[in-house]
């Protein structure tokens, strides 16, 4: 195959793997739990006396208490997704999103991949745009509009890079294990110690590959505090340019581990 025949094959996979976890019925679900949760926080009930009332400081506080819930779950179900995505492929030896073209195995993991976060990327902007909506209707007006929105980018693109970081992981385990219960089973189990117990102090040097972690370095750095009201976007870029580099490049070589574990290099 040509390299332009194998980029078409590509994104044909990512469209219809956007596809299916977009019309997939739980979807719904996903999207209103989300809504819930993000009308919820911009009512403002815990900034008022925590987070510094309804000032300037309160109200990035508040909106950063909405983006650690949306990060949690969104991670959650990249796992989900990620995990079926391809154990659901390798238990039933059928390639069904592409019937009519010759297609590489590798390619079919980057299309799954881009589809996947795609879809993520769709849930998480959703989520923070809503919040930020709900924010400015029942809290407080940014007076900054332009640094509010830069403010909701950053916070977008921490939770992809969390989200993503569980995707590749999550792909990776239902890779190297076939049975679908198993492969979901430790994905849930990585991302729940990941969370909630840790495991980076044992094996500091495997950091980048903890999500936990990824969200931590680039959302609460002293040298660049998303809750500083001065803090500016490019402020924020020179401090976690670095973290970004190395978080990205988790991802890559988890990829390239499933793409070593799952193909051969053959033409299916």
């Amino acid at each position: 195959m040509t390299a332009p025949s194998r980029l078409s094959a590509t994104c044909y996979v990512a469209k219809n793997e956007f596809a299916r976890v977009y019309y997939h019925p739980l979807t719904p679900v996903i999207i209103l739990l989300l809504t819930f949760l993000a009308i919820l926080n911009g009512a403002g009930g815990t900034a008022a006396t925590i987070g510094g009332g309804h000032t300037e400081k309160g109200l990035y506080y508040c909106l950063g208490q909405t983006f650690m819930f949306t990060a949690v779950y969104c991670s959650v179900v990249a796992v989900f997704v990620g995990v079926i995505s391809i154990a659901e492929e390798r238990r039933n030896h059928s390639l069904n999103v592409l019937l009519s073209k010759p297609l590489y195995r590798q390619d079919l993991i980057v299309g799954k991949l881009l589809g996947l976060n795609v879809y993520m990327l769709f849930v998480i902007v959703y989520s923070l745009l809503l919040a930020a909506v709900a924010l400015s209707l029942l809290y407080k007006m940014p007076a900054d509009p332009a640094d509010f929105l830069s403010r909701i980018a950053i916070y977008a693109l921490i939770a992809m890079v969390y989200a993503s970081l569980s995707l590749t992981i999550a792909m990776f385990i239902g890779a190297v294990i076939k049975d679908l219960l198993i492969s979901t089973s430790l994905a849930v189990a990585y991302i729940f110690i990941d969370g909630y117990v840790g495991w980076t102090w044992l094996l500091p040097w495997l950091s980048n590959f903890s999500p936990k972690s990824a969200m931590c370095s680039l959302y609460i750095s002293k040298a660049a505090s998303l809750q500083s009201v001065s803090l500016t976007m490019g402020e924020w870029f020179d401090a976690n340019l670095v973290n970004l580099f190395f978080f990205v490049a988790a991802i890559v070589l988890a990829c390239l581990a499933t793409m070593a574990i799952y193909t051969k290099g053959d033409i299916v």
